[in-house]
């Protein structure tokens, strides 16, 4: 029985992690309920696919049933595990991200502030799991439209992480991408441009190592947007298509960031007049999100946001566009 229980554990992460995502939620549910059943409800494995399962709901936008499975978890955790628990990190981490979905932004920041505390406290101020806290406020306040706020917490960390870690640690560098995507939030683009192009260079001096190939990735599609955003459509079609192949490479098609790069491809192919051949790929890109991520999926909403101002931008038909 367990047996088969870790199969149908391992097969819904694989479907999620390549977005496949509806398909992995009923797995996942099944695989939490028979862990309880099976090894108790604050066994590892119990936890651990408790949290996946997580994930799944918040991708999916299931936030009331994401927040009311944390509480109860967290309730049962409570009882047997200590407040600075990794576990019980985690799920206030999980729980953190809901209630910012939900639009608590307030008690989400101040959950997340509290959390920072406890790691500082125990491991000091740079460490990789301290570090990582911090970044989690960070994209609280971001989601709370409070760039500017989580621009200088980010500053913060990554001077913390060069002095801890050093330059050419993989955290420093998570952390430099963040920051310098901060800068594109807060409307510095050209900023965001030369950041961009700094640490992409840096990634491809370095050894080849498949987390920093996916970083890479992440960074390039973040630097095409940029180049977008700077009205340099030309450079951000040829990147975006690059960037596009290796994400599909590494995760497929289905997978949020592959959706993401489709969307700011298609604008880039708007920008340099192939404006049918933009339509046609982000209608498609919201297909594929919606059939594979949910209608209320994070991913969805956002592309439909897309595809409405894209509409909203687009003249009439019949009538000449301003020259």
């Amino acid at each position: 029985m367990r047996d088969a229980l870790v199969s149908r554990t391992n097969l819904a992460r694989a479907l999620h992690d390549t977005g496949d995502v509806l398909r992995a939620a009923s797995l996942l549910a099944t695989s939490v309920a028979e862990a309880e059943q099976l090894l108790g409800p604050l066994h590892p494995i119990t936890r651990d696919i408790g949290a996946a399962l997580v994930d799944n709901r918040l991708l999916r936008g299931e936030l009331t049933g994401a927040r009311e499975q944390l509480k109860r978890d967290l309730a049962e955790m409570g009882a047997a595990f200590a407040t600075r628990h990794p576990e019980v990190r985690v799920a206030h981490v999980q729980l953190a991200e809901v209630l910012s979905g939900l639009g608590e932004h307030g008690e989400a920041c101040a959950l997340l502030t509290e959390i920072l505390r406890s790691w500082e406290e125990t491991v000091g101020t740079g460490e990789p799991a301290t570090l990582s806290a911090r970044a989690d406020l960070v994209r609280a306040h971001l989601a709370a439209d409070e760039a500017a706020r989580a621009l200088t917490l980010q500053e913060e960390n990554v001077r913390l992480a060069r002095e801890h870690l050093g330059r050419d640690h993989p955290a420093t560098r998570d952390h430099q991408a963040l920051r310098n995507q901060l800068y594109g939030r807060t409307g510095d683009w050209p900023r965001a441009v030369a950041a961009h192009e700094e640490l992409a260079s840096d990634l491809e001096d370095a050894p080849g190592s498949a987390d920093v190939g996916a970083l890479l990735a992440a960074v390039r599609h973040q630097l095409a947007l940029a180049y977008l955003e700077s009205g340099d459509a030309e450079r951000a079609v040829v990147l975006a298509e690059h960037t596009l192949s290796l994400l599909e490479q590494y995760g497929g098609r289905l997978r949020t960031d592959s959706l993401y790069a489709r969307s700011v491809l298609a604008r880039a192919y708007a920008a340099t007049g192939d404006t049918e051949r933009g339509a046609a790929m982000l209608r498609h890109a919201l297909a594929d999100a919606e059939l594979h991520h949910g209608q209320d999926a994070v991913t969805s909403a956002r592309l439909r946001t897309t595809a409405r101002t894209w509409e909203a931008s687009r003249p009439p038909t019949g009538r000449p566009g301003p020259a």
